[in-house]
């Protein structure tokens, strides 16, 4: 959506207030952060603002725009927001909290498409990791400890004052957190999953890491995916203690809450946080199934995992040999969308792609899968397109579009894809083929 000045008449000799006013005017549209509103319509879904958002980075700030009427704000103009992939950018249950990371620094800033004034809000210093539960922050410095600070109260609880441990790859349920505890000394770096309830505060270390020894062995490490819909499970991921080796696939793992038992699992994926999507209906956890780090590789399959067995059932598209990315249930759990595309055969030619800002993809489309029917759709056929979410009660999705090293963001809705958000930093984003945008980009309906 373009930008639409208003272009202001020569001004008639005045007094100094309003000389101020039109130069204060002249300014906030040259600032770089400037508010792109839409026109006024009196459908429901343009006055119902904020319940259909996507928060994104573009190289000269954080913006947050409204997909149903793509207007869109500026919440804070620095070039220095979520530089670092290991961050994600996070939403509020409520749509009306962002919570994002600034030269290594955890902010908070409000979203409110009526009122500009929002400023943000510096947290913590040297964040280790940070999730909304409902619409508190629970947060880690890496100087140690737990946090929550309630926005609205603006109140802030040490749920575990330490200074020996700090906790990263947090998920929550309605009354605990898993995290992998790690060791603020070099002594105890890697300690395991702890589940700490957020009732009492009480922590218990449930499966210890292994460590690597003088013999030559690296260990396992564990890491946390998310919490089943009865908050019954713990899906897991566990690999070794090597970078390079864990970027090839990892294993997976079940930790059943209830009887405080971990049953590790022969089933490969690779550690990214958009390869899973969590049934929000059912014990059920969809991921892309299978190993190397060139997304050309051994990516065929959407797969689903019951944790009450331990059993996957592979889900594909139309076509045999199609690697998927990106997963993502519909609220009722009847529905998910995935990308997928055929991979270039030849691997030189996949890698030549790649060295020039391309893919190990020709194409790559858009689909749903259907529970009820047991069949798959595409929805978009032209364009390279990744990252679906469902919005507006599953009326429409949003999803990405590549072109080059330019991400943006669309809408598809009734048959139409309309552009609501351009040039989203990509600079943090592409590995192997593999696309990562939750450092810069996240999609959330309230209510869908």
């Amino acid at each position: 959506m373009k930008n639409q000045l208003t272009y202001l008449p020569k001004p008639k000799p005045c007094n100094l207030l309003p000389c101020l006013l039109l130069m204060l005017t002249l300014l906030v549209f040259m600032s770089g952060c400037v508010s792109i509103r839409s026109k006024e319509n009196t459908d429901q879904k343009f006055i119902d603002k904020g319940k259909n958002i996507a928060l994104f980075v573009r190289s000269d700030g954080l913006y947050a725009v409204d997909l149903p009427s793509g207007a869109e704000i500026c919440l804070d103009a620095s070039p220095n927001v979520n530089k670092d992939t290991e961050f994600q950018l996070t939403l509020a249950q409520d749509n009306k909290t962002a919570a994002y990371v600034k030269n290594d620094d955890l902010f908070l800033v409000s979203i409110d498409f009526n009122n500009l004034s929002a400023q943000p809000l510096p947290i913590c210093e040297e964040v280790s990791d940070y999730i909304f539960i409902q619409n508190a922050l629970v947060y880690s410095p890496k100087s140690g400890g737990l946090y929550s600070y309630d926005p609205a109260s603006k109140e802030k609880e040490a749920l575990i004052a330490s200074d020996k441990y700090y906790y990263y790859w947090l998920v929550a349920s309605t009354d605990r957190v898993f995290a992998r505890r790690v060791g603020t000394s070099w002594e105890e770096q890697d300690v395991g999953i702890t589940e700490i309830k957020l009732t009492d505060g009480s922590e218990t270390l449930v499966i210890p890491s292994i460590l690597p020894d003088e013999k030559g062995s690296l260990g396992e490490y564990y890491r946390t995916i998310g919490i089943s819909a009865d908050n019954k499970f713990l899906y897991l991921l566990r690999g070794p203690h090597s970078g390079s080796l864990s970027s090839d696939g990892v294993s997976m793992g079940i930790y059943n809450i209830e009887k405080r038992e971990f049953t590790p699992l022969d089933i490969v994926t690779l550690p990214k946080r958009e390869n899973f999507s969590v049934n929000p209906t059912k014990p059920e956890l969809a991921f892309i199934y299978g190993g190397n780090r060139e997304m050309s590789f051994n990516k065929k399959v959407l797969s689903l995992l019951d944790p009450l067995s331990g059993e996957i059932t592979m889900l594909t598209a139309d076509e045999d040999g199609m690697g998927s990315m990106h997963p993502c249930f519909f609220a009722d759990g009847q529905r998910i969308l995935f990308s997928a595309g055929e991979p270039i055969e030849d691997f030189e030619e996949a890698l030549e792609a790649i060295l020039e800002g391309g893919s190990y993809y020709e194409h790559h489309s858009i689909w749903e899968h259907d529970f009820t029917s047991g069949k798959s759709r595409i929805i978009t056929e032209t364009g390279f397109n990744i990252w679906p979410r469902y919005i507006i009660g599953g009326k429409a999705i949003s999803f990405v579009r590549i072109n080059g090293n330019v991400f943006d963001l669309y809408v598809y809705e009734d048959g139409q894809e309309r552009l609501v958000a351009a040039n989203i930093d990509s600079s943090c984003c592409g590995y192997y083929g593999y696309y990562n945008l939750t450092p810069v980009l996240t999609v959330q309906s309230v209510n869908n």
